[in-house]
């Protein structure tokens, strides 16, 4: 389990997290859910360790992920292509292989899946940013790991692709992992999160299933997770 504990973080006077806490179970995959400047992209980047907080602490499976110095049991889709300048896309997936050779998915199988046959002697900055994605994906993918943290995943793939991912997610719950994802397309993380975890300004403004939001906070059960993420940040603003 992880166990995000009363985290703050500031950014000089910026304060972009602020006593935030929230859990994630192995077999589910939870929505971080926000706009732009609400604190998602930190959170992501305190569980990977870019970052250390200012205040309060994470654990991972019971350790404190910033008092260990070994790799943690996790895997990352960043929100912005990172890659190897002079490697090719296959040598990307070797050497991931090489690193993991015991990974979650196999390179031939992961190269089918989203289509990267045609890229494989290419660099990747010669790729469109939807292959670039499919790569960032895949090299997360062939990682060993319990917990999966995708910082907008869906950037840029076509349907097709998204549909391949989403059969990924299902499949990664499946196996008992636990993903957090953050995405803006809030019809879509609807089809198959679990739970939530809402953000605004940096607070933790709602957390829980649908139905536990939408009681806790009194709204209709025709309501949407994207009806309930606007009433909650206009409530917060006085809107």
């Amino acid at each position: 389990m992880i166990e995000f504990l009363n985290v703050s973080k500031n950014y000089g006077a910026f304060t972009a997290l602020d006593d935030v806490s929230f859990r994630i179970q192995p077999g589910e995959i939870v929505g971080l859910v926000g706009a732009n400047g609400a604190g998602k992209t930190t959170t992501m980047k305190l569980l990977n360790r870019y970052l250390t907080p200012d205040a309060g602490t994470v654990f991972m499976d019971n350790v404190d992920i910033f008092a260990e110095k070994n790799a943690l049991p996790m895997a990352y889709i960043p929100d912005a292509p990172i890659y190897y300048e002079f490697l090719t896309v296959k040598e990307h997936f070797q050497f991931i292989r090489d690193m993991y050779p015991t990974g979650e998915y196999a390179v031939d199988e992961l190269i089918k899946r989203f289509g990267l046959q045609q890229y494989l002697q290419k660099m990747p900055h010669a790729l469109s940013k939807g292959n670039q994605q499919k790569l960032m994906i895949a090299m997360a993918l062939l990682r060993n790991f319990s917990y999966l943290i995708a910082d907008e995943p869906f950037n840029g793939l076509d349907p097709k692709h998204m549909h391949v991912l989403k059969a990924i997610l299902m499949e990664l719950r499946a196996r008992n992992k636990g993903v957090l994802l953050s995405m803006h397309l809030l019809d879509v993380i609807e089809m198959f999160c679990d739970r939530y975890i809402m953000l605004d300004g940096g607070h933790v403004i709602a957390g829980g299933t649908k139905a536990e939001i939408l009681r806790q906070h009194g709204f209709d059960a025709s309501c949407t997770i994207e009806d309930c993420y606007i009433a909650l940040t206009d409530r917060e603003t006085g809107e």
